[in-house]
């Protein structure tokens, strides 16, 4: 079951505008929701979203279609935003305006991509958060009398060897 319909991008975009920009005759179109134009772009900014989202492994097709309340309608105003833009490049120069808007949903989704930012909404969601770092400590690594530790001018401190806040 698709995340977008027709009728919900008309929630974040003008039906009007939305129906002038998926005619190739200039005449608007009447029928927006058995559109294959617009049915097709949806499905690819959905496409482009999951992408996104399952690039870190936070999570997959089927928690996001699982999301809910507020984190759905983020994940709807996303889709309908890049949708929105793919419908824009059909008629480059027309609505300019909506296209410059269109950089944010860029960048919301690099964030979505690299994990700075995560839907809530349903527990799972709220559980996986980020993946987390496991392994030893600067104080482990010292126990352990290694040659690094036993030729301190010859290798790179253990510290600056080791993630940001394992040290």
């Amino acid at each position: 079951m698709p995340i977008v319909t027709p009728a919900i991008m008309t929630y974040f975009y003008d039906e009007t505008i939305v129906a002038d920009l998926v005619s190739d005759t200039g005449d608007q179109v009447e029928d927006l929701d058995s559109n294959a134009k617009l049915l097709k772009l949806i499905a690819s900014a959905e496409g482009r979203v999951e992408s996104a989202c399952t690039v870190a492994n936070i999570y997959t097709p089927t928690t996001l279609a699982a999301l809910e309340g507020n984190s759905l309608a983020l994940l709807q105003e996303v889709v309908c935003a890049l949708a929105m833009v793919s419908l824009l490049r059909r008629r480059p120069g027309k609505y300019s305006e909506i296209a410059e808007q269109a950089q944010e949903y860029e960048d919301y989704i690099d964030r979505l991509r690299k994990g700075d930012r995560v839907f809530g909404g349903s527990e799972e969601n709220r559980e996986a958060g980020l993946p987390e770092i496991d392994g030893p400590t600067v104080t482990d690594y010292q126990r352990m009398n290694l040659l690094p530790d036993r030729t301190k001018n010859t290798y790179p401190s253990r510290s600056s060897r080791l993630p940001i806040g394992r040290g």
